[in-house]
């Protein structure tokens, strides 16, 4: 029975009205009623129109359910039956045609005898209605009362987001091949093309099929791709020799390359200031380039941040927020100083590599190492959650209503927010191993996992004691996620 529809006449069909429709009408939209008395009033829920009501009696242990017109309680005086008594002689004296044989019996006139209750002996007199008994039970404390309404409203709350919860599933897989490791890709604003790093130069991709639509060459251990159509120009981060190279988007011919500083890694575009920042770890800088800067012109003066920078995010008002992998924090950058102007710890989250951000609540999405992803407040800093993810995070992303962050270990966490702002994992999709950054497209929604199928690590060595998993040459692929339907 969905709520507010059928006509249960028993307290026996309020037990078998669905459990969702049951919670509702205890926990939905409460609100004081003066007119109630004990212990401060009562609270009561309307139901306009007929349908289903609800009402709490805070001083006398009770919640009253009215279904379409028909009044059930449950333990609604039975703290004080002398005054229900009362109550429903009052009601019965102004009803017109009121029972005379027992007049505290709850008779109903206007129905026939063959629907009044055989414990009523005036019945076939007075022709009422006389529905079933009231159920009581013991009275209830104020806490105990309040603590079984709350538990109910959460458990409501929660089955109602499962049922909305979107779902996520590998749609397709792209098969790109070619050489060169990955990073950072991006999704076109148009979610029409993708731009894929690969060690040594960034393929251009059509996002639909896979198929290679331009290579841009040069860009010598090629991080991250930060595009800008408004002047129609796209950077690079160039991590082996610490420079951004600037090619043009309608052709992804090279325009030419700018000094930044050593191992540019992330690249982003802050539109409040207009520019390009150029993050660079090992020298823990970023370095602002104008996006219309002439192609033989110098980046601006670079930025200690006090660490080692992993990903950035604009908010486009001026605030950009910086991972610090090595401090275990997020710094705060003011795009029009050029400044930082907070540090923010990510605790309990450490070495935080990813991040994300929902400019509309202002919430960051912090993706750590220690299989954590951190719920930050972008206004003062303040940790809002911190939940469980898997292991290897190297992105996050907010898009539709849901944080994701994906890891090396072939998982993408999807979490959310329920209607009072909890925040939760509500999916863990299977990927693939290697699987550890992805692009968004702003469009449909369409996640964008790069990966390869992977070789064992070499043995560790003094050059490399921290080896990875080597890729199988040719085997490239971007595993592509959508949500049911999508």
């Amino acid at each position: 029975m969905a709520l507010g529809t059928g006509k249960p006449r028993r307290l026996g069909d309020v037990a078998q009205a669905q459990p969702l429709a049951l919670m509702a009408a205890t926990a939905q939209s409460i609100a004081p009623d003066p007119g109630a008395s004990g212990g401060g009033g009562g609270m009561r829920r309307g139901g306009g129109g007929g349908g289903l009501q609800g009402a709490i009696f805070p001083g006398k242990g009770a919640i009253r359910v009215k279904f379409h017109g028909d009044q059930r309680a449950i333990g609604a005086d039975a703290g004080d039956p002398d005054r229900r008594e009362r109550r429903e002689a009052d009601a019965e004296r102004a009803a017109p045609g009121r029972c005379a044989a027992a007049p505290s019996s709850g008779c109903r006139p206007g129905r026939p005898a063959a629907f009044s209750s055989s414990s009523h002996p005036g019945a076939a007199r007075c022709g009422g209605y006389h529905p079933a008994p009231v159920l009581q039970e013991p009275p209830m404390t104020l806490p105990i009362r309040l603590a079984v309404v709350l538990a109910l409203a959460a458990l409501a709350g929660a089955w109602a987001a499962d049922a909305g919860a979107p779902s996520f599933a590998v749609a397709t897989t792209l098969k790109v091949g070619g050489e060169g490791r990955w990073d950072y890709l991006v999704c076109d604003p148009t979610g029409q093309r993708l731009y894929v790093p690969r060690s040594t130069h960034v393929q251009v991709l059509d996002a639909a099929s896979g198929a290679l639509l331009a290579d841009i060459p040069g860009t010598p251990g090629v991080h991250g791709v930060a595009l800008v159509p408004e002047v129609g120009r796209g950077f690079t981060s160039n991590g082996g020799d610490g420079t951004v190279t600037i090619f043009d988007l309608a052709t992804a011919h090279v325009l030419g390359t700018v000094a930044a500083a050593a191992d540019a890694d992330c690249i982003i575009y802050d539109p409040a200031s207009r520019k390009v920042l150029a993050f660079c770890g090992d020298a823990n800088v970023v370095v602002p380039i104008p996006a219309d800067l002439a192609v033989t012109g110098a980046a601006e003066p670079a930025v200690a941040l006090g660490g080692a920078p992993e990903y950035a995010v604009a908010d486009g008002l001026g605030r950009v927020y910086v991972n610090l992998v090595d401090r275990n924090e997020v710094a705060v950058l003011d795009t029009r100083a050029m400044a930082v102007v907070a540090r923010w710890p990510t605790a309990p989250g450490t070495r935080p590599t990813a991040m994300a951000m929902d400019p509309a609540t202002r919430r960051l999405f912090v993706g750590c190492r220690n299989q954590k992803l951190v719920v930050m407040d972008a206004t003062g800093g303040q940790v809002l959650a911190d939940l469980a993810i898997g292991s290897g995070v190297d992105a996050t992303a907010f898009t539709g209503g849901c944080a994701l962050a994906s890891c090396g270990d072939g998982t993408l966490s999807v979490a959310r927010a329920d209607a009072a702002g909890r925040f939760a994992v509500i999916q863990t999709v299977p990927t693939r191993a290697g699987a550890r950054t992805m692009a968004i497209d702003p469009h449909g929604g369409r996640v964008y996992l790069p990966t390869a199928d992977l070789a064992p690590a070499p043995a560790p060595s003094a050059a490399t004691p921290h080896p990875r998993p080597q890729p199988v040459p040719g085997s490239f692929a971007i595993v592509v996620v959508a949500r049911a339907g999508g």
